[in-house]
C-alpha cells in the first residue's frame, strides 16, 4: 500500500496568524543593526509584504536589507 504524504503551508497567515511572530524577527533582527521597529508600523506597511519592499522604507542599504533578512531567519527559528 502506498503511503500519502502531506505538507501544510502557511505562507499569508491564513491557518496560523504570523503577525506576532514574524514582527518580533524582525524587530530583534533590526535591533542587531541599531534601528527600532514599532509594531503598528510592522502591521500597517510590513506584514504580508516582500521584505525588500517594506525595509526600503527603513531607508536601509541594500546590503543592510540582506543582513536583516539573513538575522531574520534565524530568530525565526528560535521563536
Amino acid at each position: 500500500m502506498k503511503k500519502t504524504k502531506m505538507i501544510i503551508c502557511d505562507l499569508d497567515g491564513t491557518l496560523f496568524d504570523t503577525s506576532e511572530v514574524n514582527y518580533q524577527a524582525y524587530k530583534k533582527s533590526l535591533n542587531e543593526m541599531g534601528y527600532e521597529l514599532n509594531y503598528s508600523f510592522f502591521i500597517k506597511e510590513c506584514y504580508g509584504k516582500h521584505y525588500k519592499e517594506f525595509l526600503s522604507k527603513l531607508n536601509l542599504k541594500e546590503e543592510e536589507i540582506e543582513k536583516v533578512h539573513i538575522i531574520k531567519k534565524i530568530f525565526i527559528e528560535i521563536i
